[in-house]
């Protein structure tokens, strides 16, 4: 992972294809979530039904984000590293659920900035040599593509 040189986000190396085809297809409910709420009811589908299933899909994603912070505490030798991790890796579990609880207007807002600041925390991590480096590009790219997908849901709403 280090290298000792100082990255950035453009020189954070390529990502895995299997990551990032993971990753995609990860976000598929979540598109769709959004194409359903622009359509309205169809198949028996209501709006609210789309909605509690939006949030909760978003909620787990961001709960698997937090997730990779724990298995980052598992390889951390360092004691501080690996308490940053542990204390982090259940933030995401906590705001997901919290989020659910709210309307779905609120929620998905609660979301979009909790998949941001996540986005941001995790970019930060592996630009300092905490996770691999092709994690900060693949976080930037899917932190991107899914807060617009939840914001296009949102304006649905």
């Amino acid at each position: 992972m280090a290298n000792g040189s100082a990255r950035n986000l453009a020189s954070a190396g390529g990502v895995p294809p299997l990551a990032r085809t993971i990753s995609l297809v990860g976000a598929i409910p979540i598109a769709a979530g959004a194409v359903l709420l622009w359509i309205g009811a169809i198949g028996g589908l209501t709006g609210e039904f789309v909605s509690v299933a939006l949030k909760g899909y978003s909620a787990v994603i961001l709960s698997f984000l937090g997730g990779v912070h724990w298995g980052l505490a598992l390889a951390a030798s360092d004691p501080g590293s690996r308490n940053r991790e542990l204390l982090v890796s259940i933030v995401p579990a906590l705001v997901g659920w919290v989020a659910i609880l709210f309307v779905p207007k609120v929620a998905l807002m609660v979301l979009t900035i909790a998949f941001v600041a996540q986005g941001l925390f995790d970019i930060w991590i592996a630009l300092k040599d905490h996770a691999p480096n092709w994690y900060a590009r693949l976080r930037a790219e899917m932190t991107a593509i899914v807060c617009v997908i939840l914001l296009i849901a949102w304006l649905a709403l």
